[in-house]
């Protein structure tokens, strides 16, 4: 690990990596458990082609499908953490809708779609 700046230095956050090619052919849905909800694309990443499942569960036992043994990003880290941005914005969301209201001509999915600026949408709640 590198040692953070001294005094009179600039960090510079080294660039996100990159998906890999296994990464790109995992299908999720954000519906029912994870156990269920992982799929594999077939080479093609044709979301509405053949997938196999991530998980297998039969009585003989647990498996899983060989792409799990291989790295997510193109250059190797050590772990990933995994978010949906609409689901990290729905209180935001939420409050735009119930607390400010909103335009009768503007449809919710329209003002959900919306994404705020984090310290707009703290100062009018009056936090810091």
């Amino acid at each position: 690990m590198a040692a953070p700046p001294g005094p009179g230095q600039i960090y510079i956050r080294p660039p996100p990596p990159f998906m890999s090619r296994a990464a790109q052919r995992l299908f999720w849905a954000l519906q029912g458990p994870l156990s269920s909800s992982i799929f594999v694309m077939s080479e093609d990443l044709n979301p509405d082609g053949t997938r196999e499942p991530y998980f297998r569960q039969t009585l003989a036992g647990t498996s899983w499908h060989p792409i799990s043994q291989e790295s997510m990003t193109q250059e190797p880290v050590a772990s990933l953490t995994v978010m949906e941005q609409n689901l990290g914005d729905w209180q935001d969301e939420w409050w735009t809708i119930n607390q400010e209201g909103f335009d009768e001509d503007v449809q919710p999915a329209q003002v959900m779609s919306h994404h705020l600026d984090h310290s707009w949408s703290q100062r009018h709640r009056g936090t810091t």
